[in-house]
């Protein structure tokens, strides 16, 4: 989820004929702050970051041992995943905000503070509120990798960098898991997902002392997003959203099928190696036309879930098309990123694409969660919002090209 925090910090119309930036100059305080922010210093945003969004790797197995214990049942996990990461969206903005005005360690700690409280005290809290303690802490962290993407040049191949930190870790985290089916519990799940946000803290030496995002020049009004824009958010918050509601649900759809706990840790651990490979496959690539892979991307994950409902998911297939369903998700995160920029030059659209696909991951789960009828029943409902998705981003291309020719699209 990385790149959906980047804001490009270069001026539009700087761009070369084979899609290469050329230098823009940059203000005396932006070019201080980026020239501060070495390599080192993003890394330790970066894996600051992919701790808070640690959960996501956690979300279908954590999920599921709830509602083996109890504490909710099948139709309540879209609620939760709703909370959860609404809250993750709420932190990440007020991190962003305060690191504006304060140094990073300060958030560093309350970030790791919320998270480990959130995950330890379980038993004393109900099981909402914990969560949403755990998300608010998990998006203070998540705001220090978004303002260290958003100070680099190479905003596109950090934000990559960021998602193969986050599937890195994820795929770790379940590993672990299946080497001791044991840990698939609520406990050592939450335990370890504290352990790892305070082993974090260390990491805020590392940092600038100020990490705050860049501010317009003075006298210059940041540009808004223009109704394309506005569009393309409503696309990428669709296609994350149903992605997202997929994930969440998967680990209960494949306990549907009987599969046992050591082949589903397998098949996440799969479809995480997938992600790793599609976030380094979208840090190297060439930049082309990011509306054509997007679609070629969601139209992979689109045959990896049918894939998997109507073959199942046993045996040699069943582990490629979870590969596959792991590879086209992370591919197509940053190429949405990309496509607002190809709609709205200006860029107005690219600071508010964090908040819409987050928004997205909140509202849909939930929505889908409450309306559809049984497991099979819903992971088709999500299929069907990435079709929807697909379907609207070929119109908003197509109308942003016929308006493009005289002017750019407003």
């Amino acid at each position: 989820m990385g790149n959906h925090l980047a804001r490009q910090d270069h001026q539009p119309g700087n761009h070369a004929a084979d899609g290469q930036d050329l230098p823009v100059p940059a203000a005396p305080q932006d070019r201080a702050l980026s020239d501060a922010l070495s390599a080192g210093r993003l890394a330790a945003a970066l894996l600051l970051g992919a701790a808070g969004l640690l959960l996501f790797g956690a979300q279908p197995l954590l999920y599921a041992a709830y509602v083996h214990a109890g504490a909710i049942d099948a139709a309540g996990v879209g609620r939760l995943a709703a909370t959860e990461i609404a809250m993750l969206s709420l932190g990440c903005a007020a991190g962003v905000a305060v690191l504006r005005r304060t140094p990073a360690w300060p958030v560093v700690v309350a970030g790791a503070a919320l998270l480990a409280a959130g995950n330890l005290l379980s038993d004393s809290l109900p099981l909402f509120p914990a969560r949403a303690v755990a998300g608010a802490g998990g998006g203070l962290l998540v705001a220090l990798a978004a303002a260290a993407i958003a100070r680099r040049r190479d905003v596109d191949r950090a934000a990559a960098a960021f998602l193969f930190l986050q599937a890195a870790s994820q795929t770790a985290l379940v590993q672990w898991v299946a080497w001791d089916a044991a840990r698939a519990a609520a406990a050592p799940l939450q335990q370890a997902l504290a352990f790892i946000g305070l082993l974090s803290v260390p990491l805020a030496l590392l940092l600038p002392s100020r990490l705050g995002l860049p501010l317009a020049p003075a006298g210059d009004a940041a540009p808004r997003p223009s109704r394309a824009g506005h569009a393309a958010l409503l696309v990428a918050g669709l296609f994350v959203g149903a992605v997202v509601g997929l994930w969440a649900y998967l680990s209960l759809w494949m306990e549907s099928k009987a599969l046992p706990a050591s082949r589903i840790g397998t098949l996440l651990a799969l479809s995480l190696a997938g992600q790793m490979a599609g976030a380094l496959l979208a840090m190297v690539a060439r930049r082309g036309r990011s509306s054509n892979r997007a679609l070629a991307a969601g139209g992979g994950l689109l045959l990896a879930v049918a894939g998997l409902l109507w073959l199942g998911p046993a045996g040699p297939l069943g582990m490629a098309l979870a590969l596959l369903f792991g590879f086209a998700w992370m591919f197509a995160t940053p190429a949405l990123t990309g496509f607002l920029e190809e709609v709205d030059p200006a860029r107005g659209s690219l600071p508010h694409a964090a908040a819409a696909q987050l928004l997205g991951a909140a509202l849909i789960p939930t929505l889908v969660g409450a309306l559809a009828q049984g497991l099979d029943g819903t992971m088709m409902a999500f299929a069907t919002l990435v079709v929807a998705s697909m379907m609207l981003l070929l119109l908003v291309r197509a109308a942003s090209g016929r308006q493009r020719p005289g002017s750019s699209p407003s």
